[in-house]
Formats: C-alpha cells, sequence, structure tokens
C-alpha cells in the first residue's frame, strides 16, 4: 500500500539543486481539486508561478509546484 504523505508545519523545502529555501506553514488534502496543497515560506527569488519545488517528507522529496491563491478557481460569477 502506498504511504499517504502531505505538506505539515515546519518541514523543509528544496529547490531543484537541492538548496534549502524554505519551510511549509501549514499543509492538507483538497477534496475540491483531489490534490495535496500547503502554504509555504520561500526565498523572494524561488516564488515565481510554476517554479518546481522539493518538499521533504520523512526523508524522501516529494515534487511539487509554486501556485498562486486560490488554488480553486470561483465557479459563481459575482454581479456588478
Amino acid at each position: 500500500m502506498k504511504d499517504i504523505v502531505f505538506p505539515r508545519n515546519g518541514y523543509p523545502i528544496f529547490s531543484e539543486a537541492r538548496e534549502l529555501i524554505g519551510n511549509v506553514s501549514s499543509g492538507a488534502f483538497s477534496p475540491n481539486i483531489n490534490k495535496f496543497i500547503g502554504s509555504c515560506y520561500l526565498k523572494t527569488e524561488f516564488s515565481t508561478c510554476g517554479r518546481k519545488i522539493f518538499v521533504q517528507i520523512r526523508n524522501h522529496l516529494y515534487e511539487a509546484e509554486v501556485t498562486s491563491f486560490p488554488f480553486l478557481k470561483p465557479r459563481i460569477k459575482k454581479e456588478a
């Protein structure tokens, strides 16, 4: 059985060059998009949307991608 892992507070984040660039502030599973999501603190130069980062969870690096909030696009249009 495959382990279910998700980012948790304090987990380190690394660049593609394996440089420590930040840490996770929170993480959870999002049933709306069927993915694990998290928020984190990153060095500014690594915070570009679309950039690959790696979260260390139990001595294993998991690939992630920098995105902007909100993770889920609203389906309802606001009236002006």
